[in-house]
């Protein structure tokens, strides 16, 4: 049975009397200082300081996947979601012993999906999984295929994988994928919220009355699903100063 469950203003002022722009790749910010003076560059990640980029359609928030490899190309978004529905698949298959129920890691995956790539790349990697498992790809948890499982007893937490991904992604673009204590709530709540459709399927087309469906459905995972949001949190939180260092 298978498993549970994102460029500065051209010409504004700087604090050094010159105008700023964005470097190329958009995630620098450069200070060109009055002249005589050095350029000044500065990066924002490892701070609590948002990066925000003006596009056409407004403001966005830089997420971890953005500021590590871009997001302008189709070809970059592409083989994104292609590896993280590769790593969700894998993700999927490892169980750790833990009472009272293993502990899969599939919503670790999904988790961490969303933290890095904000809500819409993250529920396409998700989508992409579940076709990939309908398409008889052994991605489920246990290795399980086939399109019967997006019908089955756990069809309720497998779409509500979408949902969460989504809404995990989007408080990562809201600035929640900064720091241990908020990367803990953006990757809590949406787990938390999971619960939701996989109980009401269990109820609706399973048939299992409220109480039997949340004993088996929600109970014995509550503690998995906490230590995982708080290693999501370290990871992510891990990520954003290691790329910090890297650039400097």
């Amino acid at each position: 049975m298978p498993g549970r469950r994102r460029q500065a203003d051209r010409g504004a002022v700087s604090p050094l009397g010159g105008s700023r722009r964005l470097a190329p790749r958009g995630y620098f910010l450069q200070e060109e200082a009055p002249e005589g003076a050095a350029k000044v560059f500065s990066f924002s990640l490892g701070s609590e300081r948002l990066r925000r980029e003006t596009t056409n359609q407004g403001e966005s928030i830089v997420t971890l996947a953005q500021a590590a490899f871009g997001h302008r190309s189709f070809t970059a978004q592409a083989l994104l979601v292609l590896s993280g529905s590769a790593a969700l698949g894998l993700l999927s298959q490892v169980e750790v012993p833990m009472v009272p129920v293993p502990m899969s890691l599939q919503t670790l995956g999904v988790t961490l999906i969303g933290l890095t790539f904000g809500a819409r790349l993250a529920a396409l990697t998700v989508l992409a999984y579940l076709a990939q498992g309908a398409a008889g790809l052994p991605v489920f948890s246990g290795g399980d295929a086939g399109a019967h499982h997006l019908i089955g007893p756990t069809a309720g937490f497998l779409w509500g994988f979408v949902a969460m991904a989504w809404a995990t992604g989007w408080l990562a673009e809201r600035g929640m994928d900064r720091g241990v204590l908020r990367l803990f709530a953006a990757s809590a709540i949406p787990a938390a919220l999971l619960y939701v459709p996989g109980v009401a399927w269990l109820t609706l087309f399973v048939g299992l009355d409220l109480p039997t469906a949340v004993a088996a459905g929600a109970v014995p995972f509550l503690l998995g699903d906490a230590i995982k949001c708080a290693i999501a949190a370290i990871t992510v939180s891990g990520g954003w100063k290691a790329l910090a260092a890297k650039r400097g």
